[in-house]
């Protein structure tokens, strides 16, 4: 049995410092104790079993005493008999030093149930607590002293003037109510927003709840690379999901992104998946197989086709689905290209991939933020700076495959621009490679050549790399990733004296 938290000859500046280490020495061990002296000048500890059944022999003791120099030295220190019945049940902590150390025991206590907390400290450390216990210290962990916390809520606009310092050109917005209370922070970084220039003209936007002491919206909004990678952009942290916030959230994102404002930008939500699941529900039915065949059709016959069967399914659906703007929900009739995404899966991985980092307050939200994105940042830059090919390695084995499978296709050149390609159902695909256009409409969805496209292109002795979106090249992914945002020194954020803290919420769960 380790007592490396606890020695004899260890001495403490006071009898609270000792108090902690015995603490300490009792979770790692899993030494029960009981206080027979418990004074300011003297402690002394025994086995809880010993001091309630005279029969017990077990010798437990630890005593520590105040001397002349002034320190509380420990003096004993005997150990649990290995046959002592402690050991034959499951410790069981105090509540006193377990409210203490369950942050430390168990790492992400913020981010589990407190289920999840009794089951870890018994199996981790053969802790027996309560649930209440559980969940009193999860709720004394998350909400830390309130003092703190207004003191990081203060200072916010200090950190964000720092921020835009170190990276100048930035849009940045912190604001408060007519009290003075926090209501919602913006912030998109120069160094984002150039990154955006060379992502896919896609944008995924999503939120998700804070669980912090006075919980709040988190508000992003993610580019894709030609990888499909996410790029986080901008994100906000507001006290509720409101027009009024998504409103906001979007004009400065306009400012921050003029790109936003063109209309080959394609803008994407989990919109597809609420269609779904308001279908299923107001229709009592399962179309959702349909529904998405629907969505991801490239063709409008295909789609006008599945549109039918999902008529003779259930007709009310079918008229349901008709009344929504296909063009927001399909590839067949949105005007622009969107890669094949459909929905906001990507924003959803960065909601996932910050997850710990919505359990904490905003100030701290936003150092963390920057610091997982400039890590994001460095290590693809590390990844994509000593590629010298056109393509990265995988883009170019994806494109080889499609040049393998085109080699026995029989192609007819019209013109010097336009090819008819025939495919292996007899049909022929007309391929422009001016208009960058081929009839089977995978060419201009993901932007990258198709099976015909390839044996157009090769048919014209050009290379197929030159017909693929700018976004697939390597140099192009190096901009991406070029710089990382200047970390800003903790210390020299000073507090506002202003700012006050959002309206109270309740905690969730049992009291």
């Amino acid at each position: 049995m380790s007592n490396s938290t606890l020695q004899v000859g260890m001495k403490f500046p006071d009898m609270e410092s000792v108090r902690s280490a015995l603490d300490n020495y009792s979770v790692e061990t899993s030494s029960p104790y009981k206080f027979r002296t418990n004074k300011s000048n003297k402690l002394l500890v025994v086995c809880p079993i010993y001091e309630a059944d005279e029969a017990s022999t077990c010798p437990f003791t630890i005593s520590a005493n105040k001397r002349k120099d002034g320190y509380i030295h420990i003096i004993r220190l005997i150990q649990h008999d290995q046959n002592c019945k402690t050991f034959s049940e499951t410790f069981k902590a105090r509540e006193s030093y377990f409210m203490k150390f369950t942050a430390l025991l168990v790492e992400d206590i913020l981010a589990l149930k407190p289920r999840d907390i009794v089951n870890r400290l018994r199996s981790e450390v053969g802790a027996e607590v309560s649930y209440m216990k559980a969940w009193r210290s999860q709720a004394n962990n998350k909400k830390g002293s309130t003092e703190e916390i207004e003191k990081s809520y203060q200072c916010i606009n200090s950190l964000l003037d720092n921020l835009l310092i170190e990276s100048p050109r930035s849009v940045i917005a912190f604001e408060v109510d007519d009290k003075n209370q926090f209501t919602r922070v913006f912030l998109c970084l120069w160094l984002w927003i150039k990154a955006a220039e060379h992502c896919r003209p896609v944008f995924t936007f999503d939120t998700c709840h804070l669980k912090s002491s006075y919980k709040g919206v988190y508000f992003s909004v993610s580019a894709i690379d030609g990888k499909g990678k996410l790029v986080p952009i901008a994100f906000a942290i507001c006290s509720v999901e409101n027009s009024d916030n998504w409103m906001w959230f979007c004009e400065h994102l306009r400012t921050a992104l003029p790109l936003m404002n063109t209309i080959k930008t394609v803008i994407i939500s989990d919109y597809e998946k609420h269609i779904e699941k308001n279908v299923n529900t107001k229709f009592k039915t399962k179309l959702g197989g349909k529904i998405w065949a629907a969505a991801k059709a490239l063709h409008v016959e295909e789609f006008d086709e599945i549109m039918k069967e999902i008529s003779n399914l259930n007709k009310e659906a079918s008229i349901y689905l008709s009344e929504i703007p296909s063009a927001t929900w399909t590839l067949s009739k949105c005007p622009q290209s969107r890669f094949g995404h459909l929905t906001s899966n990507t924003s959803e991985s960065l909601n996932s991939w910050l997850y710990k980092e919505r359990f904490v307050e905003p100030f701290d939200t936003i150092i963390l933020f920057v610091r997982r994105v400039n890590t994001l940042y460095y290590n693809h830059h590390t990844t994509y700076s000593s590629i010298q090919a056109i393509l990265p390695p995988t883009t170019t084995q994806q494109l080889q495959s499609v040049i393998n499978h085109c080699h026995n296709r029989i192609v007819y050149q019209v013109n010097e621009s336009v090819f008819e390609v025939k495919s292996n159902n007899g049909n022929f695909c007309i391929v422009d490679l001016i208009l960058l256009t081929c009839t089977y409409k995978q060419f201009q969805e993901y932007r990258f050549s198709c099976i015909h496209t390839c044996a157009a292109i090769l048919k014209a002795c050009k290379q197929p790399s030159q017909y693929v979106h700018t976004t697939y090249y390597t140099t192009t992914l190096q901009n991406v990733y070029k710089e990382s945002v200047q970390p800003v020194d903790m210390e020299t954020c000073c507090f506002d004296n202003k700012t006050l803290l959002p309206a109270s919420i309740k905690q969730a769960g049992r009291p």
